[in-house]
């Protein structure tokens, strides 16, 4: 803090700065985009991609996005009810008939109130998780069905298994796969070339503890996890969200309502 109060007063030169020092310290390796007053401000590179070909980290290297693929799968579902394929007072039970949170509802599990527990805590299910491929039915019923935490709706807790199944929901909803339907209503109309959902090799490779994390069938997070994109193609997603390109502003505007209480 003492050193960045002493640098002239460029956000740019602070910025620089910082990622530089986080960079040196072994503690940042990636790409940077900042944006200031709907303006690029600041966009920079550090470190390597991939170590083993020392292959540099730039503008068009692709990282895998986690959880931030939820976001993603909230504003399908959202197109979805748009196109009055579904509503959010709809039950899981209308898609997946038998399944033992059947009268939980997709605005639950949108918020994160649905008290389904979070599959990707469990060891033995990350045992098989991170072996073989498995379709997302199967996840659901075998992954997302353990008993609730809590009465749905009148809790919080993040949870994974929620957007699991919203993804499958989004499948028997429109008829497409979700990697389609991601493609087809996102990705294409914001011209996102760089993006994708997959287990696809990218330009780049993640590392845990300085070591090339262990490989794992990203498909298996289908909904909550699994897409990767570059700073720039991020960069669009998020212009979008001040538009009415991908949904009409209002019902943008819905997603960001306050849902839940969270201490």
């Amino acid at each position: 803090k003492i050193f960045l109060s002493k640098l002239p007063p460029s956000p740019v030169v602070k910025l620089d700065s910082l990622f530089s020092f986080f960079h040196t310290q072994g503690a940042f390796s990636g790409s940077v985009l900042v944006k200031q007053k709907n303006s690029i401000i600041f966009q920079k590179s550090y470190g390597l991609a991939d170590e083993g070909k020392q292959m540099p980290n730039t503008d068009s290297t692709q990282f895998r996005i986690g959880s931030l693929t939820k976001p993603f799968t909230s504003l399908l579902i959202r197109q979805l009810e748009q196109e009055g394929k579904l509503s959010l007072q709809d039950s899981v039970g209308k898609f997946f008939p038998g399944h033992v949170h059947g009268t939980v509802l997709i605005e639950q599990l949108l918020t994160h109130t649905s008290g389904i527990p979070n599959y990707t805590v469990r060891d033995e299910y990350l045992v098989e998780l991170m072996s073989r491929p498995l379709n997302s039915e199967y996840i659901i019923k075998n992954f997302c069905s353990d008993p609730l935490e809590f009465k749905s709706g009148t809790g919080f807790r993040y949870s994974n298994s929620g957007y699991v199944i919203l993804a499958g929901i989004i499948e028997k909803a429109s008829g497409q796969s979700y990697a389609y339907r991601l493609q087809e209503k996102i990705f294409e109309p914001l011209q996102m070339s760089s993006s994708g959902s997959s287990n696809a090799r990218l330009n780049s490779k993640g590392y845990w503890l300085k070591e090339i994390e262990p490989a794992y069938p990203v498909s298996n997070t289908v909904g909550a996890g699994g897409i990767w994109t570059t700073t720039g193609d991020l960069e669009k997603w998020d212009q979008a969200l001040y538009g009415n390109k991908l949904l009409p502003q209002e019902k943008i505007q819905e997603r960001f309502q306050t849902r839940a209480d969270y201490t």
